[in-house]
């Protein structure tokens, strides 16, 4: 069950939100770590507001980061249906169009 959620959130981020995040290759665990891309501005604290305010739960990548935290966000997966995945990304992808500068 995690396993298929974790690949389901992994792979989207190449198909529909492949503008802003790259996931950090993780062998085991959870959540889903995803740094944004080089080169794109993006308001983080913005993202994670949107996200809230569209019902999708994420955090900045930032506060796990000890020195010289690059922007990201980082996606939880435990406790959500898988059949909701999808459509809770389409939302992210929305609210990081949205925080773009």
């Amino acid at each position: 069950m995690y396993a298929e959620r974790r690949d389901r959130i992994r792979a989207l981020p190449r198909r529909d939100l492949a503008r802003w995040p790259r996931v950090v290759p993780s062998a085991a665990g959870s959540p889903v770590c995803a740094r944004i891309a080089d080169g794109v501005a993006v308001d983080v604290g913005e993202v994670v507001a949107g996200a809230a305010r569209a019902g999708v739960a994420v955090e900045p990548l930032g506060r796990y980061c000890a020195a010289a935290p690059r922007p990201g966000l980082v996606l939880g997966y435990g406790a959500i249906d898988t059949a909701r995945i999808e459509a809770g990304l389409a939302r992210l992808a929305g609210c990081l169009a949205a925080a773009t500068g």
